[in-house]
């Protein structure tokens, strides 16, 4: 069973990123969004601390990861990025088969 905030659906997520800790903020603190749905267009709804609010959106990389099946290992899979921005160029973060690593896009569907 899946809960969401305010009538949200998984559908309502704006498209990209919530820029990387660092952006200021200010000294107030407090909730100013739930979820994207509460931002005006191009913005997602961020957490910082001890605060949500609405911020630009970093732009998401098009196409999608490819498809790959787990591969079993002994030892532990290293991940080698958290998310697409850590890639270079239009690679993605995509699960490898043992981890996460910087990918070539499929350009397909998903």
């Amino acid at each position: 069973m899946a809960t969401w905030l305010h009538g949200a659906s998984p559908s309502a997520e704006s498209p990209g990123y919530c820029p990387r800790a660092g952006s200021a903020i200010g000294p107030s603190c407090g909730t100013r969004c739930h979820n994207d749905t509460t931002c005006h267009s191009g913005e997602k709804c961020c957490t910082r601390g001890c605060c949500t609010r609405c911020m630009l959106a970093e732009p998401a990389k098009p196409g999608f990861c490819p498809r790959k099946r787990a591969q079993r290992r002994a030892a532990a899979c290293p991940n080698r990025c958290t998310d697409d921005r850590d890639c270079p160029g239009e690679h993605k973060c995509c699960f490898s088969g043992c981890g996460l690593a910087c990918t070539p896009p499929d350009t397909g569907t998903a």
